[in-house]
């Protein structure tokens, strides 16, 4: 196997064309960081998060490599990829200051991301609510359009039918 003769070269050529499931994300603990996409690096951390396995102490070191890769990929949509793990972390550490900046920070390039992204996001800003109301205040609102859109575009489609 790749993984155990450590040949993480051509482990990082295939990765980039497959998908984890959640029963084969031991894998993904033996490959060093480095060796990953964006995609597989970001699963990994809130695979390993979800599972207790790292301390805040490593969270807060994920954070600082996160923030190294953001700078790297500003006009890319690897970087949204990347806020979203950011913020995760963020709300796990419950450091609800940072999810605050970074939503007055982003919001509006936000706003312009396709809208299975731009939910992702309004969920993860609503989870702030008890000490920024205002700011899950607007987010849910958007969560709520998209929510009846949705509905209404459902009803149409049925009209449609009949």
């Amino acid at each position: 196997m790749l993984i155990e003769d450590k040949k993480f070269d051509e482990i990082k050529k295939i990765i980039k064309f497959y998908k984890f499931e959640s029963k084969q994300f031991y894998l993904l603990e033996k490959i060093p960081d480095d060796y990953l996409d964006e995609d597989s690096f970001v699963e990994k951390i809130i695979e390993l998060s979800e599972n207790f396995k790292l301390t805040n102490d490593e969270k807060r070191i994920y954070l600082q490599k996160i923030d190294e890769m953001l700078k790297d990929r500003k006009s890319k949509f690897s970087f949204y990829i990347l806020l979203e793990a950011k913020i995760y972390l963020h709300l796990v550490l419950l450091e609800f200051d940072e999810v605050k900046q970074i939503y007055e920070n982003y919001i509006k390039e936000i706003e312009n991301l396709p809208k299975g992204n731009k939910l992702n996001f309004y969920f993860s800003f609503a989870n702030i609510q008890s000490q920024y109301p205002e700011i899950a205040i607007k987010v849910l609102r958007k969560i709520e359009y998209y929510k009846l859109k949705d509905q209404t575009s459902s009803q149409l489609e049925i009209i449609k039918i009949i």
